[in-house]
């Protein structure tokens, strides 16, 4: 039982990882951490690099997703994907409801939920074309971090 309690293996990065590695992209950075993920054995060890890639782009993407079928709300947005009410309580028992969800959105192609929306938090290019076989383009979120933390 205490191996089971133990395991940081990101299931739902099974079913992700391989639609932010398809994102069509042109800038090194951005091709540098798709590799990253590429390589990452889907265990959200604190260390990862990929972990931590992984783990921004989902939160990002669901903000995007939930924000444009629940509204302005951000509240609403922040209970529905998880985040408790109080210091002392993190996170509430809805949390990770939404990724089952976000998956099936990613899988059955409907790129009407990843439109408009995302311009509000970054630049990107989603062909909604129907007849289209290109893949989606997003424009990475870049984290600075400062080489050592004093």
């Amino acid at each position: 039982m205490a191996s089971i309690q133990a395991d940081h293996y990101a299931l739902p990065a099974v079913d992700i990882v391989p639609h932010l590695v398809k994102i069509a992209t042109d800038v090194p950075l951005e091709e540098v951490a798709q590799d990253i993920v590429r390589a990452w054995d889907s265990v959200l060890a604190p260390a990862s690099a990929g972990a931590t890639i992984y783990a921004t782009f989902l939160r990002k993407l669901e903000c995007i997703v939930f924000g444009a079928m629940l509204g302005d709300d951000e509240t609403l947005i922040c209970r529905y994907l998880g985040a408790g009410s109080t210091l002392l309580s993190l996170t509430n028992r809805y949390v990770s409801r939404s990724r089952p969800l976000l998956i099936r959105f990613m899988n059955a192609h409907d790129d009407s939920w990843f439109g408009d929306s995302a311009t509000e938090f970054y630049s990107t290019s989603i062909n909604t074309s129907p007849s289209s076989t290109k893949s989606p383009s997003f424009t990475f979120i870049v984290l600075t971090t400062p080489a050592s933390v004093d």
